[in-house]
């Protein structure tokens, strides 16, 4: 077993390029993998797989970015083998040219298996890599509507059992993953539970966005799908118009454009809400210093509760009066009034309750409810614990 470690990561399409915000992927990935960057004996490399029709635009672009030596590969569709050929062809040679003998090679796929990725993991193994799994939500409960998507599926939860014959190591994201897991897999692979990370320089290195007297700021910022329960707090809005509270709600986030103005016709009183749109790195995390009160409000789906809300991280390490819903390991973690207001899942009046309680003491609360809330963030979700953990564990392999 080398003391060197040299990664290949897959399934992530925006690492190491810190002024894109993606989504809550690739900010795990970069959460756990720049404390590794300037490590000694570490090496890293990412494969970038793009959805179809990705190789008429990137046209397989090699790059190297802060050491790490990206490729990204993609395909018009199935319909056009040479192209599908090709992007399997310049993948297994970018995991061929990254293997390296003095070091334990390892494959970091982020989530499950699928069709774009599996030849690779089966290559991998076979060239001597270690396959380690990042696995953040539950495939079985997925809300899917395309064909396509069902088939991805289909395959998907299909290559997960077959996990221990090419998988060498498990991380989990949620206390529900690990135990279904095990259930499944027993002790055949290990399965270790990862929590969300939080990195705090992007949090205190930030510039502090202004916040305007008078004014308070209610903040959504993430995807708008089903599980995100949105129209939950467009409800409380909608609910505390009747108030005297001055206020808006603040909204940021990447969707399809189609979803987002079905979405936003949806809206009574589109003067309460202020949407940004999708933001850069630097200016989410600005905004984020600006606003008073964060919401994370999912639905109580099984998916939902499945996983964990990476935002929520987020939140509790800028100091933010926080409404959660109590899904999953959200209990596990935080307390009622005392260091967040958790309603239930999809109850409008609660989330209106929650929001009242925070404006008619503002100021105090965040002080006091706002400073424990980052006291969870540093003792849970430190970015510095969570990739250390990863790496010892992948030492081990």
């Amino acid at each position: 077993m080398s003391s060197n470690l040299n990664f290949i990561i897959l399934n992530i399409d925006a690492y190491p390029d810190y002024e894109t915000r993606d989504m809550a992927g690739s900010m795990r990935v970069r959460n756990l993998f720049n404390p590794l960057i300037e490590k000694k004996g570490v090496s890293l490399s990412n494969l970038i797989m793009l959805d179809l029709f990705g190789m008429d635009y990137n046209d397989h672009k090699q790059t190297t970015n802060k050491s790490v030596d990206c490729l990204s590969i993609g395909y018009r569709s199935a319909k056009y083998p040479l192209s599908v050929f090709r992007y399997f062809k310049k993948g297994i040679r970018f995991i061929k040219a990254h293997y390296k003998k003095d070091a334990t090679n390892i494959v970091y796929n982020y989530q499950h298996p699928d069709i774009r990725n599996f030849l690779f993991l089966l290559y991998a193994k076979y060239k001597g890599f270690k396959i380690v799994l990042d696995i953040v939500e539950d495939k079985k409960h997925e809300d899917v509507k395309t064909l396509n998507d069902k088939i991805r599926r289909i395959l998907s939860l299909f290559f997960m059992k077959l996990l221990p014959y090419y998988s060498d190591a498990i991380f989990v994201i949620s206390n529900h993953l690990l135990k279904e897991l095990k259930g499944e897999l027993g002790s055949r692979v290990p399965i270790y539970l990862l929590p969300i990370s939080v990195d705090f320089k992007n949090i205190d290195n930030s510039n502090k966005g202004n916040k305007e007297v008078g004014l308070i700021k209610i903040f959504y910022g993430g995807s708008f799908g089903a599980k995100d329960g949105l129209n939950f707090l467009i409800e409380a809005i909608e609910i505390l118009k009747k108030s005297s509270y001055n206020f808006k709600l603040v909204m940021s986030g990447k969707t399809d454009p189609n979803q987002l103005e079905k979405f936003f016709s949806t809206i009574k009183s589109p003067e309460l809400i202020d949407y940004r749109g999708f933001l850069s790195f630097s200016e989410y995390f600005k905004l984020l210093g600006s606003v008073d009160i964060c919401c994370m409000t999912r639905n109580n789906s099984a998916f939902a509760n499945a996983g964990f809300p990476f935002k929520l991280g987020e939140f509790l390490a800028a100091g933010k009066l926080i409404v959660a819903s109590r899904i999953g390991d959200v209990d596990k973690y935080l307390t009622h009034k005392e260091n967040a207001y958790l309603v239930k899942p999809e109850c409008t009046e609660e989330i209106v309750a929650g929001l009242q309680y925070y404006m008619d003491d503002l100021e105090i609360l965040s002080e006091t409810i706002g400073g424990r809330a980052r006291g969870i963030a540093e003792k849970y979700f430190n970015a510095e614990v969570s990739s250390k953990f990863m790496f010892e564990k992948c030492q081990q392999l």
